[in-house]
């Protein structure tokens, strides 16, 4: 989610061509119609026969940073700062791509350089500001959001960006009721902007329905399925509302055509479950939560406790327990959050009073941050 550099202007000579050049120019023509792939053949054409043309890597760096082939446009820009001349659009797309791999420090030190070398480099401020929100510092994401709106007070994506870090303002479990409105309006903004930009009308349809708006919400994210209709996303939004909505057969609907566009969604999988259990499907919620867990391990916490909670409903202590164990062992309830949670969660009701479930919840609460 970033903004690329603009393209550059070129022209297709009618003769006295060479083939390198040909290749290039073509590339150049797919990269900007968002061909990237055969943008990349077309540059490694070009590459065989002139290895050491840096505007041809620096295209075919950013052409698989589209494509999201983090690793391969890193070495292309690695290679373009090694030889060329110091660029800060360089720099910066080399920030957004050890930002996608998790690479803070680096993405960092690139975004750095890159505003060191421009500081009224928009693009580099709004990189640097989604690293800094995958760090978890939202604060300082949406101070760096902010320059860049400053800088270029058109730049949608910027203004994206700062809603969604809204969400997360002040490190809150759950943002307030006053940074979701902020965030609808910068998703307004956004589409102000660039009004088929369907991030921002996805996530407007997210903000209404943390602030209880469901018809906005539904709207808002019927919208992204037109716009969008193969982006999995989008449904996941949608069935999330009508879970919230109580409307878990509707949901369940929509987490299928999830898990069909893309069947390695563990999330789906896991709230699917979910509304499958408040609908008393329990046997079927627990297969679905053994898939998520299939799909991602790391989910195996989360998973076992759904599974606990689908056991206590259906009044099998011995399977409640042994799975609550599971959880336990895989420090789920060290969050202090997810700890008030399960015990304020009315899926155990059956068992509240129980002895050996007041022992449990009295032993996890030591090991609680």
């Amino acid at each position: 989610m970033y903004k690329l550099v603009p393209l550059i202007a070129f022209l297709l000579l009618s003769s006295g061509i060479s083939a390198q050049d040909l290749y290039y120019q073509r590339g150049v023509y797919n990269y900007s119609i968002g061909n990237y792939q055969q943008a990349i053949e077309d540059f490694n054409q070009s590459l065989k026969i002139n290895p050491k043309a840096l505007d041809t890597y620096f295209y075919r760096g950013y052409s698989h940073l589209y494509l999201g082939s983090y690793d391969k446009a890193l070495k292309d820009l690695r290679k373009v700062m090694k030889h060329g001349p110091r660029k800060p659009e360089v720099y910066s797309a080399a920030g957004h791509a050890c930002s996608e791999l998790r690479k803070f420090n680096k993405a960092l030190n690139y975004l750095n350089k890159a505003l060191e070398l421009n500081p009224r480099f928009a693009e580099a401020y709004n990189n640097r500001g989604v690293c800094y929100h995958r760090m978890g510092e939202y604060r300082q994401a949406i101070e760096d959001f902010n320059a860049a709106i400053q800088i270029d007070s058109a730049f949608a994506l910027a203004y994206n960006n700062r809603g969604s870090a809204r969400y997360y303002h002040q490190n809150v479990a759950e943002p307030t009721r006053s940074d979701v409105e902020l965030a609808v309006r910068d998703f307004g903004l956004a589409l102000h902007f660039n009004p088929n930009m369907t991030l921002a009308v996805r996530n407007r349809g997210v903000a209404h329905r943390l602030l209880g708006n469901y018809e906005e919400a539904l709207k808002n994210l019927d919208q992204a399925i037109m716009q969008q209709p193969a982006q999995a996303d989008n449904y996941l939004e949608k069935a999330r509302t009508e879970a919230q909505m109580g409307e878990h057969e509707k949901a369940i609907g929509s987490f299928l055509t999830v898990v069909k566009l893309d069947p390695g969604n563990a999330d789906a999988y896991i709230e699917m479950g979910n509304s499958k259990s408040r609908l008393g499907y329990h046997s079927e919620s627990i297969k679905d939560q053994e898939k998520a867990m299939e799909i991602n391990k790391s989910y195996a916490g989360l998973a076992y406790y759904n599974i606990a909670c689908c056991y206590s409903l259906m009044r099998d202590k011995e399977m409640m327990m042994d799975y609550l164990q599971k959880c336990r062992k895989k420090k789920f309830f060290r969050n202090k959050y997810r700890y008030e949670h399960f015990l304020k969660d009315a899926d155990f009701d059956n068992f509240r009073d129980d002895e050996d479930f007041r022992r449990f919840a009295a032993k996890v609460r030591k090991k609680v941050k």
